[in-house]
Formats: structure tokens, C-alpha cells, sequence
């Protein structure tokens, strides 16, 4: 894993044309715990950054696996 928050939000930013959209989401008190902790660790720099790589990491190992329906979002 990659050592800090600047690092990672670099990496997306490299990104063309990622368009954000802000929604609202009900978690588990142990994943907020978790996204929180990697915060405070620097390893995320916010609570949807923390989201936005965990999901990335699920659409590309789905990917890589051959479990996306076409076509997959996920490209990196």
C-alpha cells in the first residue's frame, strides 16, 4: 500500500474526466473506525477518498477475476 494520502490522490489524479457526484451513505460503526484510523494514519486524506479507493480496489479485482458484467467500470 501506497505510504500516504498525498501519494494515493495523486495516482487519481492522473485521471481524466472524473466527474464527482456527492451522496450520502449509512456505514457499520467498525468500517467508519477503520476509514478513520487510515486518516489518522495519513494513509487516506478523507472519508471519500477512504470509500473511493476501497471501491476502486473491489471494481478492479472484479475485474481482473472476469466477475464484471460488460462493460466494467473499472479500467485502471
Amino acid at each position: 500500500m501506497l505510504s500516504t494520502a498525498k501519494d494515493l490522490y495523486s495516482i487519481r489524479a492522473n485521471k481524466v474526466n472524473m466527474t464527482k457526484k456527492q451522496v450520502t451513505v449509512n456505514l457499520d460503526e467498525e468500517i467508519l473506525e477503520w476509514i478513520e484510523e487510515k486518516i489518522k494514519e495519513k494513509q487516506f486524506a478523507t472519508r471519500s477518498h477512504g470509500l473511493e479507493y476501497a471501491i476502486s480496489r473491489l471494481m478492479k479485482a472484479e475485474k481482473e477475476q472476469g466477475n464484471c458484467e460488460a462493460p466494467c467500470p473499472a479500467s485502471a
